[in-house]
């Protein structure tokens, strides 16, 4: 199914855009009321003034991107669609090249199409979770998707019921920070860890996620998936 994740923090629209500019990403570009369509790439990035500024065409192009009353970007980011709009652009010049910059977007869509697509975890990956009032566990986590993860345990089984919400969890995600979630238990079964010990795996989706937590789920999955391809 087909979903995706409007990114509207200023720091994590920035915090794209300079992924982009790191990765030399390709971007297309919309202008002219969606009428024409070119290829670019961005220069540079200015919080400060609120602008980024990307590759320029010949002139007659640039005026009309110059006058169109939006433009359209969209493009990959770590494999991830990602798409925005934004306005009033200046024709000028960077390093010596031709340059147009625009405000940054306001938001930015991180399309998500595999939202159910399910990575495993790094082994130093783990979630404190309170199943009960007293007490508070600190568990390996087994598989992470944008949706949900699932958990492993081996003496504490007796804690988790399905349909169970969770509060307050703190899933360490390493150098992406630590997340605070609800989670619900959707199912406990039995299995063997990675390292062939019994234990019980507790399912859970996440609920409630705010759009910039999808965001930072996204990316940590999207390098996951590179490392184990060996593509980091």
């Amino acid at each position: 199914m087909n979903r995706y994740t409007e990114i509207k923090s200023k720091l994590d629209i920035v915090h794209m855009l300079r992924q982009l500019l790191k990765n030399k990403e390709i971007l297309g570009v919309s202008f002219n009321n969606g009428k024409s369509r070119l290829s670019t790439m961005l220069l540079n990035v200015y919080p400060e003034e609120n602008r980024m500024v990307f590759d320029g065409f010949e002139d007659a192009v640039n005026q009309s991107i110059r006058d169109s009353v939006k433009v359209t970007f969209n493009g990959y980011l770590d494999g991830v669609k990602i798409s925005f709009t934004a306005a009033h652009s200046k024709i000028g010049v960077y390093e010596g090249a031709p340059a147009l910059s625009i405000n940054l977007p306001t938001s930015i869509q991180y399309h998500q199409t595999r939202t159910s697509f399910r990575v495993k975890a790094p082994s130093n990956t783990y979630c404190s979770v309170s199943p009960s009032f007293w007490k508070s566990l600190k568990l390996s986590v087994d598989e992470l998707s944008v949706g949900g993860l699932s958990l492993f345990t081996s003496k504490d089984q007796d804690s988790f019921t399905i349909r169970q919400a969770i509060k307050n969890c703190r899933l360490d995600l390493g150098d992406f920070g630590k997340l605070e979630c609800t989670l619900e238990v959707c199912s406990i079964k039995q299995t063997t860890n990675r390292i062939g010990a019994k234990v019980t795996s507790i399912g859970c989706r996440f609920v409630g996620l705010k759009a910039n937590e999808e965001a930072i789920l996204s990316r940590f999955i999207t390098q996951q998936e590179r490392r184990l391809h060996g593509r980091a």
